[in-house]
């Protein structure tokens, strides 16, 4: 199987790697982890995505990525909690960094791309439909156009304030 091979031989490299070339552990690290991940090895996956997570760039895409699949893997293990948590910290996080609030994208009229994917991703793993209706309204808030075309399909209005979401 071509992702058993792959991951051998990402695991065959990791001590040169670590040695040789540290620059490049996060993307490796990632690159195990989503290895680990397509084979259903979902704690292996996790450790390594944490690795990765700690020495990757934190608003890089590769840092975006670790967490999407990092929820995703918890939602695939059953733990929900875990999931929402996972992208809730980095949501946090990322408003805290940008110094913005989660309601900005009404009280200021603001889009962020890399904000309103997180808040679909959000939408997806959500328990309750009431959740990820939420969530993708935030989403269309701040731009994201998946969410924009859900609103439109189902009618939910997300440009004129229906409600206030406070982290």
């Amino acid at each position: 199987d071509q992702k058993e091979i792959a991951l051998d031989i990402y695991l065959s490299i990791e001590d040169d790697i670590e040695y040789e070339y540290p620059e490049d552990l996060p993307d490796l690290y990632y690159q195990i982890g989503r290895s680990f991940w397509a084979t259903e090895d979902y704690d292996s996956a996790l450790s390594y995505l944490e690795k990765a997570k700690v020495y990757s760039k934190l608003w890089g895409s590769v840092q975006q990525d670790i967490i999407y699949i990092m929820s995703f893997i918890y939602h695939a293990k059953g733990d929900d909690y875990k999931a929402e948590q996972v992208l809730d910290q980095y949501i946090s996080q990322y408003l805290s960094f940008m110094d913005i609030k989660a309601t900005d994208c009404w009280d200021k009229c603001y889009t962020d791309a890399f904000l309103a994917d997180l808040y679909y991703t959000r939408s997806l793993i959500s328990n309750s439909s009431s959740d990820r209706d939420k969530y993708k309204i935030i989403s269309a808030a701040w731009g994201n156009d998946k969410a924009k075309e859900f609103c439109k399909l189902f009618e939910l209005t997300y440009t004129s304030k229906p409600y206030r979401y406070e982290y």
